[in-house]
């Protein structure tokens, strides 16, 4: 909720000149079984409706765990 908030414009009908809500936040690149891919911030995008449906379809939602506190993870900058 708060990512669509920030970003209120589907990506999708931007690239192709339209405006319309971001109803759905889906992942620019597929995570598969990546926590750190799953939650980055920066692999995700806010869409309309009728894009997700495209987007995504009838694929299976699958949700991972957060990445824990104390996991060893590094900062690129």
């Amino acid at each position: 909720a708060e990512y669509l908030k920030a970003n209120q414009w589907c990506d999708e009908c931007d690239k192709r000149g339209y405006m319309a809500p971001a109803d759905y936040v889906v992942h620019i690149t597929a995570p598969k079984d990546s926590q750190v891919l799953f939650w980055n911030i920066r692999n995700w995008k806010g869409v309309c409706t009728q894009c997700q449906r495209r987007l995504v379809g009838t694929a299976p939602l699958k949700f991972l765990d957060p990445i824990p506190q104390d996991a060893q993870l590094y900062t690129v900058k």
